[in-house]
């Protein structure tokens, strides 16, 4: 669900003050993206089911030109946030995230590292596997991958494979259950 937001901050402020589960898995400074208002990136946020609705009505309210971009996906599917009539992620891997998300910079919560690693490997493999870069065999090709150096430094940082393949992303999903 494309949303577009006036503050990003009050926004988030108004998701904790009502006690919906939240995390934005893309778009934050942390992966060296900030932004702005009429560009073509976005913020991808990643809410609980029950927070569909209401964030719907909330954040509807804002025209285009006058907001920044946000996609909004539910941890299920079916639930007007979903991403091509499924669910953005596994029920596990959404459930994880969600469970496990840490607060950054005291602004909003993002998911855990460990999570953050296995969303974007979903996410490059599965949804975005063209833009990505990777090969289905050749590991080399994923670092010239615009986010590269983001996923390795992750990687290292959680003792994990970074130069992948597509087959390499999608065996280390299927060994973490996803």
């Amino acid at each position: 669900m494309r949303v577009y937001l006036r503050k990003p901050q009050a926004f988030f402020s108004w998701l904790d003050e009502n006690h919906f589960q939240y995390a934005v898995l893309r778009g934050y400074r942390n992966m060296g993206e900030a932004p702005k208002r009429g560009g073509k990136d976005d913020l991808d946020i990643l809410v609980e089911d029950r927070a569909v609705g209401p964030v719907l009505a909330h954040a509807r309210r804002v025209p285009k030109a006058l907001g920044l971009k946000c996609d909004i996906y539910s941890a299920g599917a079916n639930r007007g946030a979903d991403f091509a009539g499924c669910a953005y992620f596994p029920e596990a891997l959404a459930r994880s995230i969600l469970q496990n998300r840490v607060r950054w910079e005291n602004a909003f919560y993002i998911p855990s590292d460990r999570d953050l690693y296995d969303s974007l490997l979903f996410h490059l493999a599965y949804q975005k596997a063209e833009a990505s870069k990777a090969d289905a065999f050749d590991p080399a090709a994923f670092r010239n991958y615009k986010r590269y150096e983001f996923v390795k430094a992750l990687a290292l940082r959680l003792g994990q494979p970074y130069d992948l393949s597509l087959f390499d992303m999608h065996r280390l999903l299927v060994a973490r259950g996803y």
